[in-house]
């Protein structure tokens, strides 16, 4: 709080910045649980919750407009909301705390196309045109509720730009829904409703302007032609690969990596099956629009991120989260043609028969859901996972690598640590956790060599200085590692670790008076620390300050009752203090 101050977040790596909608949803999180995985985790799934509430109406209303029966209408909606709610490929967006701006994407695009249906059934119900200028007497009440439904239409569509970029392309789904379903003809549409699709597009300035003062996402290389050729036939892999996910989805991967495609002999085959899907899309919008715009609004939605060369991932499932709403009701509206055809020959019911033939695909995917989200569960078990399957990923080696080493596995992880020198172009953070897991190996200067590497990469980076200086140490370079950990503190002075590393440091040299306002510096940033307090206290009883190092000890065993060696060190403490006193304090 300040609201102002959630909504304008600074630049950083993370792309809060051109996303403030969700950077105010994370501060929300923080100030009601801090940093608790489980509250963000649930608005995640709130969010996704509704998105496919919003759907279900939107899918309603469309084929109630469409000319389907009452009962037709509701039991397609209800199967394409739930197969599109319980979807294994939507588990990467739900699950990847980070991606809930494709979450509010998805909900704000559904929104926003089910308040401009609801506008225009309004607006014929009230025989008045729904605008947004003065309205006629003889509208009324429903011409009124016209014209609310479309600026509420406008207010999602503001709101999803403000929750990532790809939300650009609502205008051009909105008019060509309108076009499909609702409006007469184009000039009626332009007629009625001009206004509304002027004040839509009006919305992405708001994108637009954060995405050129400031992005993360726009490759070093700039828009160079081999930059866009390579990326584009990467592409076509991806969206080949993201329908097939959709019919069948396995195997799911996390992390595809960030290497491009380098041979068009490999690619042509997905870039021919693209283009034909795409001349499928365009035939489906000229003969039979109402089964096109599904189609359609899959290939739209994602345009942004397969037509503008990003950073990152080139192909990301989180990404097709909202897209894959439109393969859904393709699916869904095939299987109740299916129901229909075999009901038909059997003298049954066919809604009997789209009923049990939805809840068997439902719960099938609801099954696959259920194991990926296990998979999500542990984050070694997931970088494991993406490795196996996607093992030309020199990322994925990296973090399963990290990861295997922050759990003391450190032999297993440097193979995969070490694949990261085939990588075209090195990165500060991969070469520091090579560097840890060599200096555990006891390969000191090739661990050296990585972190002068990382240091010349991110020179302002404090944890590399105070993880060089850990391996000075154990070198026996003791006063380099006091460089080292000075340039930390230096870089950073709240760094509490690396303060509590030097006080150590010069504490092992015979230097307890240097060490003692370091320790005082742990225990000032990270207070909850039992540690930082112990060791505050050895020292200052090894300074002779025996009331103040008992005060520091029973401070560490108020955060830890089992710390070791602590309860030893206060009796020992006490003693001492009743042989100069004679009293126990």
């Amino acid at each position: 709080w300040p609201l102002s101050k959630a909504l304008n977040p600074p630049p950083g790596g993370i792309s809060f910045y051109s996303r403030p909608l969700v950077n105010v949803s994370m501060c929300i999180n923080y100030a009601l649980g801090g940093l608790a995985v489980r509250g963000y985790r649930t608005a995640n799934v709130v969010v996704h919750f509704f998105a496919a509430l919003a759907l279900l109406g939107l899918v309603r209303r469309t084929l109630l407009r469409a000319g389907c029966g009452e009962e037709a209408a509701f039991l397609c909606a209800t199967a394409s909301a739930g197969v599109w709610a319980v979807h294994p490929l939507n588990t990467a967006a739900v699950n990847y705390l980070a991606q809930r701006g494709e979450l509010f994407v998805g909900l704000f695009l559904f929104l926003m196309l089910y308040a401009l249906n609801r506008a225009v059934v309004t607006g014929r119900e009230a025989a008045a045109p729904p605008g947004l200028g003065p309205l006629s007497r003889k509208g009324g009440p429903a011409a009124s509720r016209a014209v609310g439904w479309l600026l509420a239409s406008v207010i999602f569509c503001l709101l999803g730009m403000g929750s990532k970029e790809s939300m650009i392309v609502a205008p051009v789904l909105a008019l060509a829904y309108d076009r499909i379903y609702l409006a007469d003809s184009w000039r009626d549409l332009l007629r009625r409703r001009g206004v509304y699709y002027l004040l839509l597009v009006l919305t992405a300035a708001w994108p637009v302007s954060r995405f050129l003062a400031y992005t993360p996402h726009m490759p070093a290389q700039g828009f160079a032609p081999r930059v866009v050729c390579w990326y584009l036939l990467t592409q076509a892999w991806g969206l080949a690969r993201m329908i097939y996910l959709a019919v069948w989805p396995h195997p799911l991967i996390f992390d595809y990596g960030t290497e491009l495609a380098t041979s068009f002999s490999r690619a042509w085959p997905y870039v021919v099956l693209v283009l034909c899907a795409l001349a499928g899309v365009v035939w489906a919008l000229w003969r039979h629009p109402r089964w096109g715009f599904p189609a359609f609004f899959f290939f739209v939605l994602l345009a942004p991120s397969s037509l503008m060369p990003i950073t990152g991932q080139p192909v990301a499932e989180h990404r097709v989260y909202g897209a894959l709403a439109g393969l859904v009701v393709l699916g869904v509206g095939g299987l109740y043609y299916i129901a229909q055809q075999w009901a038909a020959r059997r003298a049954r019911s066919a809604s009997g028969v789209f009923l049990g033939m939805a809840v068997v695909w439902i719960v099938g995917l609801g099954v696959a859901s259920y194991s990926r989200n296990r998979v999500y569960a542990d984050e070694l078990e997931l970088w494991r996972d993406t490795v196996q399957k996607r093992p030309g990923s020199l990322r994925a080696h990296a973090e399963y690598g990290r990861v295997l080493c922050e759990r003391g596995r450190y032999e297993e992880g440097l193979p995969h640590l070490e694949r990261i020198r085939e990588a075209p172009e090195l990165n500060a953070g991969n070469l520091a956790n090579l560097a840890l897991a060599l200096t555990h190996a006891e390969r000191f200067d090739e661990a050296m060599a990585c972190y002068r590497q990382a240091v010349q990469l991110k020179p302002g980076h404090a944890l590399n200085y105070n993880n060089m200086a850990i391996t000075l140490s154990r070198m026996g370079r003791s006063e380099q590692a006091l460089d080292a950990y000075a340039e930390a503190i230096r870089l950073r002075p709240d760094y509490a670790e690396a303060h509590y590393n030097l006080g150590n440091l010069l504490f092992t040299m015979g230097r307890a008076a240097e060490a003692l306002p370091h320790y005082r510096e742990a225990v000032r940033w990270r207070p909850a620390v039992a540690l930082n307090w112990y060791n505050l206290g050895i020292t200052y009883a090894q300074l002779g300050q025996f009331d103040e190092a008992a005060r520091c000890v029973k401070e560490a065993l108020a955060r830890d009752t089992r710390l070791p060696g602590a309860e030893e060190a206060l009796q020992r403490l006490q003693q001492e203090m009743r042989s100069r006193t004679g009293a126990l304090p």
